[in-house]
């Protein structure tokens, strides 16, 4: 009367352990998906078999509870871990139906752990598994996790990437990796692991969104420090940033040259600590780049004008978030309260008067200010005007409905220019008690008010189009991280009039990537 519940690891025989051969050789009955079985069956041609089809996992569980419970040793095999969208948690479901049997489970390797081998060492840092199958999971909630993943900053692997019925959804996945993360960022895909026709790719997150793959393939999404190292995917677990290449007992050289010495004055080498770091901004290049410090040991001061800003940033010990409006004064005053290598403004490229400040600030005291940019293009068939006053002119003189996404700050404008603007006008507004009280207060109807977190899928633009009968979008130039890109392939799928706010400075700055490199080097991470 036992069960046990068999990893094969995601090839033949070769990833099979010890415990799981063990388990296969005291069985009687070997039951499972009819693929799996045909994996072991040539090398247990005496023990009967009990095979199901996919998409009879129920069945397939219930019939192996039963014959254990009848008495016999009953071997229930699954690829790669049980454990892993396995049987595992299918047959302890069941078996309460039943009289008491022992249940085993059996471990065996998982395709990401498989899979992370051929590739190189992905899974070195924290990492999120998460499947695209939308059979058992509802869709929305599988992009709730890639979203949530993305933003996090985890390396993410992903099962059942695509079917015949399911052609586009590592595409869509892409999608949405893309609003947090950068697309360079490090990929990697394997197909058929450890079995006969095993290939293995690397690539960035901007070609996977165009790559074809199919259910045998699993997929890897590195994080913002994975990198290919001699044409394999490798995340950093943080040695080399905490020790060097000595090891934790190395001690610094006496004889080092100049430029070592220039580096030891921002990276204390002997004790692995490095000067803070003060990074202005709640956008989501200010959260990418305290979460990428903060992985590397280096201590942040983060600062946002906004209290939903400040809640967006993470809490650890090695961060300390400040949520205040600050003038350059103030400023000034902050950056000379720490030892500060270095200022980061990644602050929304429309602060410029925020943008400005700190760099005053950082100018007064004498500190590097590093300004981070978002790319921006002309948009084909848009509206290009150079105030918000020009776009609130714009929506008063058409027809049809507004879909609004330039924020609560400007609302007032917008309302006063247009007449109508309860009518017909919908804004897009965070969803804090700040922005949603000046929208009601300022006339909008509470039915109109779109109070969301972006930045927002095209698929949720082209939604929130179709279901308001929306004619025109009114945006600013955000960049991609803002969501704007989404923004305007809606418009043009959708056949509406897209107007674009332009930005009030050109700014000249790095992009988020640039600002890494640079403090890699000048950090010596």
């Amino acid at each position: 009367m036992k069960l046990y519940i068999v990893g094969l690891g995601p090839g033949g025989g070769i990833d099979m352990t010890g415990r799981a051969r063990a388990a296969l050789d005291a069985a009687d009955l070997i039951a499972g998906y009819t693929v799996y079985v045909d994996l072991v069956r040539s090398e247990y041609p005496d023990i009967e078999v009990l095979t199901t089809p996919m998409r009879k996992e129920v069945d397939r569980c219930r019939a192996a509870i039963e014959a254990a419970a009848s008495g016999r040793t009953v071997a229930m095999v699954c690829s790669g871990d049980p454990g892993v969208y396995g049987m595992a948690g299918l047959c302890y479901e069941l078996a309460q139906e039943y009289p008491p049997i022992e249940i085993e489970v059996v471990p065996g390797i998982s395709a990401a752990n498989g899979g992370a081998s051929v590739l190189g060492a992905p899974l070195m840092h924290d990492y999120a598994v998460i499947s695209l199958s939308d059979l058992l999971t509802p869709w929305e909630k599988i992009e709730a996790r890639l979203d949530a993943a993305a933003r996090a900053d985890f390396v993410i692997c992903l099962y059942n990437p695509s079917s015949h019925k399911r052609p586009d959804y590592l595409a869509r996945a892409c999608e949405i990796l893309l609003r947090s993360k950068s697309p360079e960022t490090v990929c990697g895909y394997v197909r058929n692991i450890g079995r006969e026709g095993q290939e293995a790719h690397t690539t960035t997150l901007a070609q996977l969104r165009d790559t074809k793959v199919d259910m045998f393939t699993t997929v890897f999404v590195g994080n913002s420090c994975t990198s290919v190292i001699d044409g394999k995917m490798v995340t950093p677990r943080g040695y080399m940033a905490r020790y060097g290449k000595g090891g934790e007992g190395a001690s610094r050289d006496d004889s080092a040259t100049d430029a070592d010495s220039a580096q030891s004055e921002i990276v204390d080498v002997e004790n692995g600590t490095h000067q803070p770091v003060l990074v202005f901004g709640g956008t989501v290049e200010g959260r990418t780049l305290v979460e990428w410090l903060d992985r590397h040991g280096v201590p942040v001061v983060a600062c946002s004008a906004t209290e939903y800003g400040g809640s967006l940033l993470p809490t650890d010990a090695n961060v300390t978030s400040l949520v205040e409006r600050l003038d350059a004064q103030g400023m000034a005053e902050l950056m000379r309260s720490r030892d500060f290598c270095c200022v980061i403004d990644a602050t929304h490229p429309y602060a410029a008067v925020v943008s400005q400040n700190v760099l005053s600030a950082a100018q007064e005291c004498g500190l590097e200010r590093m300004r981070i940019v978002r790319e921006f293009g002309q948009v084909e068939g848009a509206i290009e005007v150079a105030t918000v006053s020009e776009a609130a002119a714009l929506v008063a003189s058409c027809e049809g409905n507004v879909l609004l996404t330039t924020g609560s700050k400007d609302l007032k404008t917008f309302v006063e220019a247009a007449p109508d603007f309860a009518e017909r006008v919908y804004p897009r507004i965070l969803p804090v008690r700040e922005s949603i009280d000046n929208a009601l207060a300022l006339g909008v109807p509470a039915g109109h008010i779109i109070a969301m977190q972006g930045p927002f899928s095209q698929a949720l633009n082209e939604a929130l189009i179709h279901e308001l009968d929306i004619r025109m979008m009114v945006t600013k130039a955000s960049g991609a991280s803002g969501g704007f890109d989404d923004k305007v392939k809606a418009a043009h799928a959708s056949g509406i009039q897209l107007v674009v706010i332009g930005r009030p400075v050109d700014e000249q700055g790095v992009t988020l990537d640039e600002a890494q490199s640079l403090l890699v080097e000048k950090l010596g991470l």
